[in-house]
């Protein structure tokens, strides 16, 4: 009799996961899964019993053609590329492996601030034309800033933590966000804008925050 099946629209998992799903086949979509393969995979392999979702977004289409299909994950924290709204219409659970990814994505948060700040990619193209900018070209000195983050779940005060240990003043909004550590001195949001030489987004897009930051002017929530 065949194993029940698990599809990941992704290329891998880690070894603890695969331990865990040691009763499940697992299907994957690979590296870059387009919709298409997605849409294929859940029609050949009907029915999965669950999805976990890595990359790409997860759509009413799809669960139509896993009609077994009992629970949608995430593999991370935000559920905006999963329609919930169908998924709930099919008595599908979505749920969301929150802080699975935490240490990751703090560290990709503290390497596009510091390519920012350094202007790396600026003065790495120069270099590579034969100009040596050091004398004349400053960068921004992290140590003594502000860092505004908005969101302090696990992504957010993980990166919070790293900032103040490089002596930046770190400042947070999260109107949900509870026990927050004391390095992390929590402000109104109009604060965010107005005290931060940086800010980072570390929340799920939800219909409240969506256009936080926008052209015109920021959303006050």
């Amino acid at each position: 009799m065949r194993q029940p099946v698990i599809l990941v629209t992704g290329a891998d998992l880690a070894e603890q996961a695969i331990k865990i799903l040691s009763d499940f086949e697992i299907i994957y979509a690979g590296k870059a899964p387009q919709e298409a393969d997605v849409l294929a995979l859940c029609q050949y392999h009907n029915p999965p019993i669950g999805v976990i979702v890595r990359y790409g977004s997860f759509t009413a289409e799809m669960m139509d053609l896993a009609p077994n299909l009992k629970v949608i994950s995430k593999h991370g924290s935000g559920t905006d590329s999963i329609d919930q709204d169908a998924a709930k219409k099919r008595g599908i659970q979505v749920l969301a492996a929150v802080g699975a990814n935490a240490p990751a994505v703090a560290e990709h948060a503290l390497a596009l601030l510091l390519a920012c700040a350094k202007s790396i990619i600026h003065l790495n193209k120069r270099m590579h034309f034969g100009r040596w900018d050091k004398a004349t070209f400053k960068t921004l000195e992290l140590n003594g800033k502000t860092i505004g983050i908005i969101g302090l779940g696990a992504i957010g005060q993980r990166f919070a933590k790293i900032c103040d240990a490089m002596g930046m003043r770190v400042i947070g909004f999260d109107p949900f966000a509870k026990n927050v550590p004391s390095y992390i001195h929590s402000v109104p949001i109009k604060t965010i804008w107005e005290k931060s030489d940086a800010i980072s987004f570390h929340c799920p897009l939800t219909a409240d925050n969506k256009n936080l930051l926008n052209r015109g002017h920021p959303n006050p929530m």
